[in-house]
């Protein structure tokens, strides 16, 4: 599906796109409240500056998506693969990581805010910069950054 097909059902009030195949797709900047990306394909898809709203993208597949400066709010990515994802600067506000895979995902800069990476793999991400607060890490501790 094409990044402008979706916009324009979603516009008309369609949620539902579990299952789809959003790849190279160019979202930048779209604001999407609700939408059910559950085990869908987003490789390399642009969402910078994008606000997810309570979305869910739950086994969602995002191999080098860049979500730089994206806002997730309430968004659920459990057991979502985040490979190689820019995310440099996201805010992620009680973002559910519980077992999605960050492997080298780009999180400098990042601000997580009652997130929860339970079991999230974080092997190789980078990290600098990134602020925790009120945070569930992966090895089941609470981290809080002054």
């Amino acid at each position: 599906m094409e990044a402008s097909e979706l916009l324009k059902l979603y516009a008309g009030g369609e949620r539902n796109f579990r299952r789809i195949d959003l790849s190279h797709a160019n979202l930048e900047g779209a604001e999407l409240v609700a939408i059910q990306l559950d085990w869908a394909i987003l490789n390399e898809a642009q969402l910078r500056k994008a606000i997810l709203l309570e979305a869910h993208l739950s086994g969602t597949v995002l191999y080098r998506a860049n979500l730089e400066e994206a806002i997730l709010t309430e968004t659920d990515f459990y057991k979502a693969k985040l490979h190689q994802a820019k995310m440099y600067k996201a805010i992620l506000y009680r973002a559910k990581l519980r077992r999605a895979s960050l492997v080298e995902a780009d999180l400098r800069e990042a601000v997580l805010v009652e997130a929860d990476l339970t079991e999230a793999d974080l092997t190789g991400a980078k990290l600098a910069g990134a602020r925790f607060f009120k945070t569930k890490m992966p090895d089941g501790r609470m981290r809080h950054d002054e």
